[in-house]
């Protein structure tokens, strides 16, 4: 597994941790970053985006260039949305991911062996 997936994986806990939250306490959540997750209207579509994200991350074979370049623009998408809606310090995670695989998408293919 790279390492564009291991964070892919933390970020889906750490965004479950905070949607699921309401579910088991009547307290706010203790980290404010994660707070706006309590709101399921949107937490949970973005937990199951940021888990297909992390799934596909973990499937090596299935990388192509094109493929991960949707990756990138999805990854943005997600941070975007999640800066937006919750929190601008929840999905920094998902930016590094989108700048990993920027930097990994744009040399040239001799160099990324």
């Amino acid at each position: 597994m790279n390492g564009n997936a291991i964070l892919a994986w933390i970020s889906v806990a750490g965004f479950t941790f905070a949607s699921a939250w309401p579910l088991f306490s009547d307290q706010p959540l203790p980290f404010l970053g994660l707070r706006g997750f309590s709101s399921p209207v949107f937490a949970w579509p973005l937990v199951l985006l940021t888990a297909s994200l992390a799934v596909f991350l973990s499937l090596p074979r299935l990388h192509t260039r094109a493929r991960l370049v949707a990756c990138i623009f999805i990854s943005f998408g997600l941070f975007m949305a999640i800066a937006f809606l919750a929190s601008p310090v929840a999905p920094m995670l998902l930016a590094f991911i989108s700048g990993n695989l920027f930097r990994e998408t744009r040399l040239p293919p001799q160099a990324q062996h």
